[in-house]
């Protein structure tokens, strides 16, 4: 994850702010209705960070868990949005 090293070791996240989670109507992975967050994150310089962050319920080594289906850099593949122009890479 390269924004985690090369963004947030200089830019923190100050603010996290979760909305109420709702079942999402694009289908991901082959489902519709998967339980999803918004999200917004706000960083040491004023940048945002925002989106939608979608979960599934699976089950490794017999036990269930909740996993997000994207990390929270995905609104970097998927432009959600950034009030903040992206580093260079």
């Amino acid at each position: 994850m390269a924004i985690l090293t090369t963004t947030f070791s200089t830019n923190p996240i100050v603010n996290i702010e979760l909305g109420q989670p709702f079942a999402n109507p694009t289908k991901l992975n082959g489902q519709k209705a998967l339980p999803t967050v918004p999200y917004k994150l706000t960083l040491k310089d004023g940048a945002v960070l925002q989106g939608n962050l979608p979960f599934q319920y699976e089950f490794e080594n017999q036990t269930g868990h909740w996993f997000a289906l994207h990390g929270i850099d995905w609104h970097l593949q998927n432009q959600a949005s950034s009030t903040a122009p992206a580093s260079p890479r």
